[in-house]
């Protein structure tokens, strides 16, 4: 539980409950849930709250000073483990800096279609354990050459014969 969703556009929320038929999700734009985020141009890291609207996310008690513009995307800070690094958020929409404010406030558009979601991906954050992936070439082998057995031989499907049928075919020829 707490599985971190997304879909093909960004975070879609947290699965809550997993169900052979029916699913619980927390979405991103439900007003209880908070997610940290940093802004992909500046760096800056801040939390994103849901408003209860799918198509609208709240950025609250932002310093002002923040370098966070209209236009920035925002993506999943990683920090509490929940989100992965990375993963594609929202778009903001628009920062207010008030005269005499303690703090900045701003409007953000989930990436994600939260109000017509039909697949999700489910996205297991990576341990502190397991660390950073290896590049190809550091990756080790594991087998052990003793105690792995050799690999059966499968016997080969004859792809020749539905080759050459196939290519009779698309010639507008009998096979």
């Amino acid at each position: 539980a707490g599985t971190a969703l997304i879909d093909a556009s960004g975070v879609v929320g947290q699965l809550i409950e997993p169900g052979r038929h029916r699913s619980v999700v927390l979405l991103i734009s439900d007003p209880g849930h908070g997610l940290p985020v940093v802004d992909a141009r500046s760096g800056e890291r801040t939390l994103l709250y849901g408003t209860g609207e799918s198509d609208q996310l709240a950025l609250r008690s932002m310093p002002l000073t923040a370098d966070i513009e209209a236009g920035d995307l925002l993506l999943s800070s990683g920090i509490g483990g929940r989100f992965p690094a990375g993963l594609p958020v929202a778009r903001v929409r628009s920062v207010e800096r008030s005269a005499g404010a303690p703090h900045a406030r701003g409007v953000a558009e989930p990436l994600a279609a939260l109000g017509r979601l039909r697949e999700l991906l489910a996205v297991a954050p990576r341990s502190e354990a397991e660390g950073p992936p290896l590049p190809d070439h550091r990756l080790e082998s594991t087998e052990d050459p003793v105690t792995d057995p050799e690999p059966v031989d499968e016997p080969a499907i004859p792809t020749a014969e539905v080759s050459d049928a196939a290519a009779a075919t698309e010639a507008g020829q009998q096979p």
